[in-house]
């Protein structure tokens, strides 16, 4: 049996514990990066692509795509339930109507609305969220 004065002096034992340690960090930073999502995502439900309200966020998201792309959001848009009954169900959008839904970089649902959002209130939302106030320290805003 080795006594701990041989153990301390033997260098594959310094290793032994970074070398265990290494691959734990690696596989917990892998779960964690997992759970996250380099965009947030807008979501549009429209029962039909000629849903006023649809097309009213449409045009307000069509002229902000610098805000969009600061703030890393894709758009998707999500038009007819039969077609698209599988998303419908996921996100539970209405399938009548309109549904607005920001999911955030940690995949959580941010905001969700029935009615067309002003992008005041994206804004406002998004750059109040931890993540984001960390992006803007980063670009020095």
């Amino acid at each position: 049996m080795l006594k701990p004065a041989e153990i301390k002096s033997n260098p594959h034992f310094k290793t032994m514990p970074k070398l265990l340690l290494t691959p734990t960090i690696l596989l917990f930073a892998m779960l964690h990066l997992s759970q996250q999502n380099n965009h947030r995502h807008i979501w549009l439900f429209a029962s039909e692509a000629g849903n006023a309200s649809f097309t009213t966020q449409k045009s307000l998201l069509a002229n902000a795509a610098a805000g969009l792309k600061e703030r890393d959001i894709l758009v998707h848009e999500v038009i007819g339930l039969k077609a698209n009954e599988a998303l419908f169900k996921k996100y539970k959008a209405s399938a009548q109507g309109f549904t607005f839904i920001l999911i955030g970089k940690d995949s959580g649902e941010k905001l969700r609305s029935n009615q067309p959002v002003s992008l005041e209130k994206l804004y406002r939302l998004i750059d109040a969220m931890p993540m984001r106030q960390e992006e803007m320290k980063r670009q020095g805003k």
